[in-house]
């Protein structure tokens, strides 16, 4: 039985059901606000629910944007809503697009056969961001620095997760974003010479001294979206008021 057998239907194993589809930030907010969702028996939760007089920190890290929502424990309000829309991670996987090409440049034979497709598809340095992205997303839940998977496009390409963490710890982030983005001066200039990882820490640091100033008491954390599995980032801070 999955979700679709019981689209549309009124009841579910004898029970009324009402089913809503919801963005995946408020899914994760209701999974911790529901009792026994986590699996956990009655004497092991108190450490997965929302505590009374608290907000729950949604850190949406999706591909085009970051989301930050604190919403009260007692009720659906939101009290608090921030946002990026130039750090999503969809420019990493442009970084590690211009990594593939670099390594295959180191092999002559390979690095023809490349132009060759390149010179009937155009688009085809586009087209394999979507494997640069499945290769990463594979990484970040492998999670160990020495650990590799294949980008495969044609040529494949093996890449390890080291390197993709000294392009999001290292790397300026400016030039992949405009590979993409049309990107306002102002931002150009406050991105400037800056890495992903950089920019991020700024952002969640001055997220952070916004709740501060508003006096919201923040009991949990979820993070959803791309880079929920990403490896050494910063979400625990926000805990340390």
């Amino acid at each position: 039985m999955t979700i679709y057998d019981i689209l549309g239907k009124s009841n579910y194993a004898g029970k009324p059901l009402k089913l809503e589809m919801a963005a995946e930030s408020r899914a994760a907010y209701l999974f911790l606000k529901t009792p026994k969702a986590s699996g956990k028996t009655s004497s092991q939760t108190s450490n997965y629910y929302l505590p009374r007089n608290s907000c729950a920190l949604i850190i949406d890290v999706g591909s085009s944007t970051i989301d930050i929502t604190a919403v009260t424990a007692d009720s659906n309000n939101s009290v608090y809503n921030h946002g990026n829309n130039y750090l999503g991670v969809r420019c990493i996987d442009f970084m590690i697009r211009d990594l593939y090409v670099s390594k295959i440049k180191k092999d002559p034979s390979a690095f023809t056969h490349f132009n060759d497709i390149v010179r009937n598809n155009p688009e085809y340095p586009t087209s394999i961001v979507m494997s640069c992205r499945e290769a990463k997303e594979e990484l970040f839940r492998l999670g160990d620095s020495s650990d590799s998977v294949d980008i495969h496009a044609e040529p494949s390409e093996e890449i390890f997760l080291r390197e993709v963490e000294e392009l999001i710890d290292s790397h300026e982030v400016v030039p992949a974003l405009e590979s993409f983005l049309d990107l306002p001066s102002d931002v150009i200039s406050s991105m400037r010479g800056k890495s992903w990882r950089r920019l991020f820490q700024e952002f969640l640091r001055d997220t952070k001294q916004e709740i501060i100033k508003k006096n919201i008491n923040i009991g949990r954390i979820i993070v959803t979206g791309g880079a929920s599995w990403m490896p050494g980032n910063d979400f625990g801070e926000f805990m340390n008021n």
